[in-house]
């Protein structure tokens, strides 16, 4: 479970947020395309108690299943009163993404059945923002769009996205994200899981002494 999750951080980090499957536009990324799978995958395992994911009271569940209905009214909501169908294709990119979101969420919230799988889940997401952050300093101090030197097969760019933004002389920076205030607020929810790892991770530390001790 881990390993998959740890496949989704790759996807939603190292590839650029312009970086799309053609054909499915906005609603194409390979982070979200992941995420559908990953509902995909919750969904039949729930089905099937053999696959391995939790039972019993699970509060991210009910609160999954409440916004979920409060997303899926106000679409409802929304496409009987559009006039611009351009406002509805929002709507439904939008709608695509909490279904991809929630199955990451579930999936995580049930499959993670350990202290150890998660700790090294938070360290995986640690590295993710560390790698992030990496390129942002780069993005910053030598004004170098590195994340339009990343290209993958089969993906196009939905949009010319500025990774490098100017304001007042200052460098407003995206790394792989879509715009500097996601890239700001994505480092600022890792900031904790990182700071929790570099000081809580006393068994790597201790391993590494005895080995050079030894």
């Amino acid at each position: 479970m881990t390993s998959a999750l740890a496949v989704y951080l790759v996807l939603l980090v190292g590839v650029p947020a312009q970086l799309v499957v053609g054909p499915l536009g906005a609603a194409g990324s390979p982070a979200m395309l992941f995420g559908f799978g990953c509902f995909a995958w919750w969904f039949v395992a729930r089905m099937d108690r053999r696959m391995g994911l939790a039972g019993g009271v699970q509060p991210l569940r009910w609160s999954a299943a409440i916004f979920g209905a409060v997303m899926l009214c106000s679409y409802v909501v929304a496409a009987l009163r559009v006039t611009d169908y351009s406002e509805l294709r929002s709507a439904d990119r939008s709608f695509l993404r909490l279904l991809s979101w929630v199955g990451v969420m579930l999936l995580t919230a049930d499959g993670i059945d350990s202290r150890a799988k998660l700790d090294l889940l938070l360290r995986r997401m640690a590295q993710a923002g560390g790698a992030l952050a990496a390129l942002g300093l780069v993005q910053f101090f030598l004004g170098i769009e590195i994340a339009t030197f990343i290209k993958v097969p089969g993906l196009v760019a939905n949009d010319a996205a500025q990774l490098i933004q100017e304001r007042s002389s200052f460098r407003r920076v995206a790394g792989t994200a879509s715009h500097p205030i996601e890239f700001g607020v994505v480092l600022s929810m890792l900031f904790p899981i990182a700071l929790h790892c570099a000081l809580h991770e006393t068994g790597r530390v201790q391993g590494v002494t005895a080995t050079r001790r030894s």
